[in-house]
């Protein structure tokens, strides 16, 4: 098993298991939906810890738990700031952090400690958790800029610090530890001192970006919504990657990286691989998918 997709479809979630041969490349499809303990038919993000586990971010339901062979699920009852979760990572220590549409919680493995406005972080919805090297805590939160959480205090970044919109929905790093932010209208980047705003390059202007992928090679990948498709930066340019007719005009709300360098997109038409030699490859109904429409990848 080299990969886990949630499948997420309006009325009917599956969670597919991925195995695949080195020679053939057969991806054979095990589905589970609520029948088998998912919290909620609506997932929003899917992440794997550092000991295995699985955890799903549900709208309504709360947070599911999988260890490959039961579900366990979190909701506002056992202490969860909000069951529309959004977005789930772990920090250095093992904290399960999670981001909602009320704020976000974290999880110690017994306790969840809640943040909101009253502990200092922006109103908005969060959209996306990033922790980086010195286990700083940085938030994508619609309306609310993109906040950093040193463990203390929260620090707010906002248009009135240079970023071109307040509507920030991910956030990735590249090897240069500078800060890369997708928002409703563009990219920004921030080094440490200074934010650099994207939007008026015309790979990238108007466009709204809702995932994110620092690769092995360096590379910054964007996911955009409809007719926006992806955008790479190489270090130098950015470029707008033609992608194949089918998924055109899909919307882009995952991008990961495999174990072989091999670039995969969460699509409306399936999960859309990105070889190495540049070939691009649909995963979808025919292969065994449920639904074509894939919304997060992990």
């Amino acid at each position: 098993m080299n990969r886990i997709i949630i499948n997420y479809y309006f009325f009917l979630l599956t969670l597919c298991l991925i195995s695949s041969t080195a020679v053939a490349q057969q991806y054979n499809f095990k589905n589970y939906t609520t029948k088998n303990g998912l919290a909620s038919s609506i997932v929003n993000n899917i992440f794997q810890d550092s000991k295995g586990y699985l955890w799903l971010g549900t709208q309504g339901g709360g947070v599911s738990r999988f260890d490959g062979k039961t579900f366990l699920n979190y909701t506002k009852a056992d202490g969860l700031i909000s069951n529309d979760v959004t977005y789930i990572t772990e920090d250095k220590q093992g904290n399960i952090w999670m981001a909602t549409s009320e704020g976000v919680s974290k999880y110690d493995g017994a306790k969840f400690y809640n943040y909101t406005d009253k502990e200092g972080l922006s109103k908005g919805v969060v959209y996306w958790i990033y922790v980086d090297a010195s286990n700083a805590i940085w938030f994508a939160i619609q309306e609310g800029g993109v906040n950093k959480y040193d463990g203390k205090t929260f620090t707010s970044f906002t248009t009135k610090d240079g970023l071109p919109s307040n509507n920030v929905y991910c956030i990735v790093q590249d090897k240069n530890q500078n800060y890369w932010f997708g928002l409703s209208n563009g990219i920004a980047r921030y080094d440490g001192n200074r934010i650099t705003s994207y939007d008026k390059l015309p790979q990238v202007n108007n466009k709204v970006f809702f995932s994110a992928l620092s690769d092995s090679k360096g590379n910054i990948w964007f996911g955009g919504t409809s007719s926006m498709g992806v955008v790479k930066y190489n270090g130098n340019t950015f470029e707008s990657i033609a992608v194949p007719a089918e998924v055109k005009d899909d919307f882009f709300g995952s991008i990961i990286e495999d174990t072989k360098g091999n670039i995969w997109f969460a699509t409306d038409h399936g999960a859309l691989k990105l070889a190495k030699n540049k070939t691009f490859h649909l995963f979808n109904e025919k292969q065994g998918l449920s639904s074509n429409s894939v919304l997060s990848l992990g």
